[in-house]
């Protein structure tokens, strides 16, 4: 109960007053506060943490040519590109708007011509273009509060700007996406044709966490102007896009991604980027041994607690570990980290070049020591689209695909000869130059991550007990040293005729002076 600032105060009763004038500040401040205190239970659109933002100049979460959605709304230096929406916007309006007026009264159609000029240059809508902005309208309104609830902060904008920016922002990335599947939706001049650099920087900022919009947005915009879809579903659509030819140069993985492997990511994706961490996991029966059991689920609970401190320590105190250390007492300890590409090379491991079709995620390890990694391709966007998928997985929960392997990949390398033997293996092709700036990608990309359950506990756990085992380095030093070449085989085959024949010699004469001769 709080009281009221008005009570009469009683003589020499100070300390109350001052309890009641806090009390009636700290109300008024619940009072302005509660109306946009909201739990991010049901959140998919979040703001990163300002820390992250300072690991990485640029940083990796802001855009660098268009906003999308509220967040970086008010950035001065995306202005130059509200045109560019409002172009493509105007584009999907038009044709759709062109095609309701063919189906009307041809004496009518001149008064249902989309916009047009009038005597003075002023550009005039008409009824059939209303009539589709007007739907739209309709239907970002009836969704608005469920939009809102999207974002992770109350966003500061009244509804008819809100509705303006969904509408805008939405139908300028439906454009976008069928730029590449789509032809008769083509722009005269349009400012991307030819701008590769363009074109790229605004490909990347619509996968920007902070830089979304709901999906059931672009479902019910895509839905309300492209007449395709009765045909092609939204899924078809951006798969496409995502599989084209430039925006491959952002994916990290080579292969195709088959949208057979998921049917229906659109039924369960949250935004743009939710829906790209959806088509590039592995099909899910790739790590059912790995989550079946219920020894898997406490180990996904305990795991929530090894923080990036924990794991650097743990890498650190590898570097100092003699062979007597190696062997964990207990097969029921859970392993925190694995050693590096180097040391497990030493171990006897050997490390294969995975298929380039599917999921990059894919790692596999044989209980013959063969480590299996799709090829990895490594460019300057690389870095801010792992840390964006990332952070949709920190701040969304669930599965943490993209963050176990960030985790695994970040544990194999540890320094440059990491990365050259695993460039050598075929398994990373580094565009960003020196061997140290990859090492220094994956070790940073890690840096203040939780953990949800390594997704690869089973294999990495089947590592360590390869690395412990005596006789996997022994035989790894015999091979590395001793059968590493041709030549080197022909010497210590001849070593060991030579060392036999020696032997024999040793033996006959020996025999020759004890047993007599007859």
């Amino acid at each position: 109960m709080f009281y009221d600032t008005k009570q009469p105060k009683k003589k020499g009763d100070g300390g109350a007053s001052i309890s009641i004038r806090i009390a009636n500040s700290m109300k008024k401040k619940l009072e302005i506060c509660a109306p946009h205190s909201r739990s991010s239970r049901g959140c998919s659109i979040h703001r990163v943490p300002e820390r992250f933002h300072k690991m990485r100049e640029p940083s990796a979460y802001k855009p660098g040519a268009v906003s999308i959605g509220p967040y970086h709304r008010a950035n001065q230096s995306l202005k130059v590109t509200e045109d560019l929406k409002l172009l493509y916007a105007h584009k999907l309006l038009t044709v759709r708007a062109g095609r309701e007026s063919s189906n009307l009264d041809p004496r009518t159609e001149e008064e249902t011509r989309t916009i047009k000029l009038d005597s003075s240059g002023t550009l005039v809508a008409t009824q059939a273009w209303f009539a589709i902005v007007d739907e739209c309208v309709s239907s970002i309104r009836e969704m608005e509060t469920k939009i809102r609830n999207c974002y992770s902060e109350p966003v500061d904008l009244d509804s008819k700007e809100f509705v303006e920016m969904m509408i805008i922002d939405g139908l300028f990335i439906i454009k976008m996406l069928i730029r590449y599947t789509f032809r008769n939706y083509k722009i005269a001049d349009d400012p991307l044709v030819g701008n590769a650099w363009l074109l790229m920087m605004v490909q990347q900022d619509i996968f920007l966490l902070e830089n979304q919009i709901p999906l059931f947005v672009l479902e019910r915009l895509a839905n309300i102007v492209l007449e395709e879809l009765r045909h092609m579903s939204l899924n078809k659509v951006i798969h496409t896009f995502i599989t084209t030819r430039n925006f491959q140069q952002i994916l990290p993985a080579k292969g195709m991604i088959l949208l057979e492997d998921h049917p229906n990511p659109c039924e369960h994706a949250k935004h743009l980027l939710d829906f790209l961490n959806i088509l590039i996991q592995p099909p899910a029966h790739i790590y059912s041994a790995s989550s079946s059991s219920s020894s898997w689920k406490i180990v996904q609970v305990l795991t929530k607690l090894k923080t990036n401190a924990v794991v650097k320590f743990t890498k650190l105190k590898r570097t100092y570990i003699t062979d007597e250390e190696r062997e964990i007492p207990s097969d029921t300890s859970i392993d925190f980290f694995l050693p590096s590409a180097t040391e497990l090379r030493l171990a006897g491991v050997r490390f294969k070049k995975g298929s380039a079709q599917g999921s990059f995620l894919d790692i596999k390890f044989s209980r013959t020591g063969i480590l299996e990694i799709p090829p990895l391709r490594i460019f300057d966007e690389t870095d801010p689209l792992l840390r964006n998928l990332i952070a949709s997985e920190q701040s969304c929960g669930g599965d943490y695909y993209i963050t176990s392997y960030v985790s695994m990949m970040d544990f194999l390398i540890n320094s440059a000869d990491d990365v050259k033997l695993l460039s050598k293996r075929g398994i990373i092709s580094n565009y960003l130059g020196c061997d140290e700036d990859v090492s220094d990608m994956f070790n940073k990309l890690c840096i203040g991550i939780i953990d949800g359950g390594n997704y690869y506990n089973n294999y990495i756990s089947d590592i360590n007990k390869f690395y412990k085992k005596r006789r996997n380095i022994w035989k790894a030093t015999l091979k590395r040293e001793y059968f590493k070449s041709p030549w080197t085989i022909i010497s210590v085959l001849a070593a060991v005729l030579l060392i036999a024949l020696t032997i024999i010699s040793t033996v006959f004469t020996t025999l020759s002076f004890l047993i007599p001769k007859s």
